[in-house]
């Protein structure tokens, strides 16, 4: 099975990204397509590694004595979660990915597709390029295109599963976010699979919506018990000095003016301790 060579060769340059699989279990993961999604640790057959939440290689060997390999979000729970790229809470990933896409050779494309399904759900679908994006022009800015054209793809597959009253979306978005296909030759697809490396570890960080929101509440609950004990310190320091009332009251006013809203407003909904505003000793 020509497979198993090639996903031995994403094992040596993946490694700690994919896990490891017996031969027979790499051909378990193959459809009759000929086309792999390279599985995470958590997925056990091919179903899961195809209806990923989050983006995924792949390996392809359905065109003749040639192979196809890239990053793609195939599902709308991946493409959600890719968005999250646009996050400010990743917008170091953001510059990375740009970086990295930018850094690509000239046989990888940047495109988003139209996955049609015009007559029943499970039907194979069919693919139309839409929205095609040159790696050495991408930008910060051609991200948030990528996503508008999704958006609009999706837009149109709701408006159309209306007018037909079907139950589910005949059209649907498919992002290709670097793909690239080559000759069956080990030390090019070596090169490759090096280049793809860096970005594949950016998007296997892109966290979902509630991850990055459980994130920020825990980063705020950390600055507010911060400022908390800096609140502490500070008192501790007045008491020290032994100033009098007026002037105590004055310093913390002060204290408080300098200090953001955020860390003062009553916190006890989330479950914090509230920064106390002080009274007079």
């Amino acid at each position: 099975m020509e497979f198993i060579k090639w996903y031995r060769v994403s094992e040596n340059i993946l490694e700690g990204l994919i896990p490891h699989l017996a031969d027979n279990e790499i051909v378990s993961f193959v459809s009759n397509n000929r086309w792999l999604v390279i599985p995470t640790e958590y997925e056990v057959n091919r179903k899961d590694s195809i209806n990923r939440p989050d983006p995924n290689m792949f390996i392809n060997l359905s065109r003749e004595r040639r192979i196809g390999l890239g990053i793609v979000c195939n599902t709308l729970a991946s493409i959600e979660r890719m968005r999250n790229i646009l996050h400010e809470f990743h917008s170091f990933e953001k510059g990375e990915l740009v970086k990295r896409l930018s850094e690509l050779d000239d046989g990888f494309m940047t495109s988003v597709e139209r996955k049609n399904r015009e007559y029943y759900y499970n039907q194979t679908p069919a693919y139309e390029v839409d929205l095609e994006i040159p790696l050495n022009q991408i930008d910060s800015s051609s991200i948030s295109d990528i996503f508008k054209r999704v958006d609009q793809i999706l837009d149109e597959g709701r408006l159309e599963k209306k007018q037909r009253g079907i139950h589910w979306l005949p059209i649907l978005p498919h992002l290709n976010l670097a793909i690239t296909w080559m000759e069956l030759n080990e030390e090019i697809f070596r090169a490759k699979l090096e280049q793809l490396k860096p970005i594949y570890e950016i998007v296997l960080r892109i966290r979902t919506n509630k991850e990055i929101r459980d994130e920020e509440t825990k980063r705020e609950r950390e600055r507010i018990i911060e400022k908390q004990r800096e609140f502490a310190k500070f008192v501790e320091e007045l008491k020290r000095k032994d100033v009098s009332g007026e002037e105590y009251r004055k310093l913390v006013s002060e204290w408080n003016k300098n200090t953001p809203n955020s860390l003062l407003i009553n916190q006890k909904k989330r479950g914090y301790e509230i920064l106390e505003k002080s009274s007079c000793p």
